[in-house]
């Protein structure tokens, strides 16, 4: 049976815009997370001086499974290069497929993530290139590497499943030989991955290149060595923390099998990052550089200490939510909903718009200045849908972190407009969630009412001056 493919980490300069993205985009689950990674544990095992993490969870559909994301609080995480290329040596490619094709472009476009390139293949099996907050390159599948030799999978519907990741290297040759020693895999041989028509997806058209394809129990390793564009090497100061693709882990359920992977690994050329794998009883892990200095994790977690390690559906963070129906158009409600400044006729804040946003004073990029018994907190907005959906995010000003506000709009059966406003959030202070939830929560209850009533009442009069000139 070939190695497991466990994980796909990335490291990510806002961890909730990028944790919010991938559940728009793909239909991920949230898993939880941990802010335990920080100090020498973890600065040992990654092999960066200094780090200091927050690490959330994502799950597909795939058992034993996660996408995991990274935001460093130190070191910096320095961006991908402006002039970053597909054929540039590193993880460079994750492909996920998608039920809906259409829709996932849709969302995309929603999401303000436009294609990189063109969309490639017939129906059926069509293709498309974007990027993620960060810059990290996806491409979409329409069609499904595993639909000749399907798999049953613990979880189905809507949800996208990874499919693919690819690594651009310096020695195609050098790599296989670590695969086939070290990690005892065999190429495969049932699939046919990428085709020379597929660079036009990330805008190499007529580029040059060799590889070999790996199963990793569900998912496929690409390798790939590009001759013409030839791919520049990693800056010499480049860390694993730097945005973007931060390495794949290999997953064990007995830390025997992770053991003996790690022996094989060092024999056959690889530098640890510590000697020996650092166990914790009920799960063990370690990094190790190839030959090339591609970073891979070996990771065991006992079977019934998923859900500690972000095997499991779980919230990481406390969830505060309101709805209310309100009879007034929609455009008048949208109206006083993206009025920044005039926040304080239903929020218990004063509202100043500090900076207008893109295209919409109110929207992306806007930033707002909310005041209260000397209380100043400034919002940024993320996403801006006019009569749909507003995100937002806190900035400053609060003490909570992770902070995520969502009002969306729907027209009900009877005609009314149904607001749905959630916020996300953290607090900063241990043992002070509760507090923080039962304060949040009840400003936004009575802000909900507010909107209520001050929408149906401006409807009201609306339609009065209506009347009155009619007459």
């Amino acid at each position: 049976m070939s190695q497991r493919l466990s994980q796909i980490a990335f490291s990510v300069s806002d961890l909730r815009r990028s944790h919010q993205w991938y559940q728009d985009l793909f239909g991920f689950t949230p898993a939880g997370g941990t802010e335990s990674f920080k100090g020498w544990a973890c600065s040992t095992v990654q092999g960066v001086p200094g780090a200091r993490t927050t690490c959330w969870w994502l799950l597909d559909t795939q058992e034993q499974f996660q996408i995991e994301l990274f935001e460093y609080e130190r070191p910096e995480s320095r961006p991908l290069p402006a002039d970053w290329r597909m054929c540039d040596i590193g993880y460079n490619l994750v492909g996920i497929h998608v039920p809906d094709f259409d829709a996932a472009l849709q969302r995309a476009m929603r999401l303000n993530a436009p294609l990189v390139g063109d969309i490639v293949g017939a129906p059926g099996q069509r293709r498309a290139c974007l990027r993620d907050p960060d810059g990290a390159l996806l491409e979409l599948m329409e069609d499904d590497p595993r639909a000749t030799n399907p798999r049953l999978r613990p979880s189905g519907g809507e949800r996208s499943t990874v499919r693919f990741i690819t690594l651009s290297v310096m020695d195609l040759e050098q790599s296989r030989d670590f695969f086939r020693n070290a990690l005892q895999m065999q190429e495969a041989q049932d699939v046919d991955l990428h085709g020379p028509e597929h660079e036009a997806l990330w805008g190499l058209q007529g580029a040059e290149r060799k590889s070999a394809l790996y199963w990793a129990d569900d998912i496929l390793i690409e390798v790939v060595q590009y001759l013409s564009p030839q791919g520049r090497a990693q800056p010499a100061d480049y860390r694993i923390s730097d945005l973007g693709i931060l390495n794949i882990a290999f997953g064990f359920r007995q830390e025997s099998e992770l053991r003996r992977v790690f022996n094989r690994t060092v024999n056959a050329g690889a530098k640890p990052n510590f000697p020996v794998p650092i166990s914790v009883f009920n799960w063990a892990v370690m990094y190790v550089n190839d030959p090339q200095g591609f970073s891979f994790e070996l990771l065991s977690v006992r079977p019934y200490y998923d859900g500690q390690m972000g095997f499991t559906p779980k919230h990481f963070d406390t969830l505060v939510h309101h709805q209310v129906l309100i009879e007034a158009p929609r455009e008048l409600i949208w109206g006083v909903l993206a009025n920044h400044a005039g926040i304080g006729d239903w929020w218990c804040y004063k509202g100043k718009l500090l900076k207008e946003g893109q295209e919409h004073p109110a929207g992306v990029g806007a930033l707002r200045q909310l005041t209260r018994f000397g209380e100043k907190v400034v919002e940024e907005v993320m996403t801006f849908e006019p009569l749909q959906r507003m995100d937002y995010r806190l900035i400053s000003g609060a003490p909570v972190k992770f902070h995520f506000g969502r009002i969306d709009l729907s027209t009900a059966a009877d005609g009314r407009v149904f607001v749905d406003y959630s916020i996300r959030f953290k607090a900063k202070i241990p043992g002070t969630q509760w507090l923080m939830r039962l304060i949040i929560g009840g400003r936004m209850k009575r802000a909900t009412k507010r909107l209520k009533t001050l929408c149906e009442q401006r409807s009201r009069d609306a339609f009065g001056a209506s009347a009155s000139r009619a007459t």
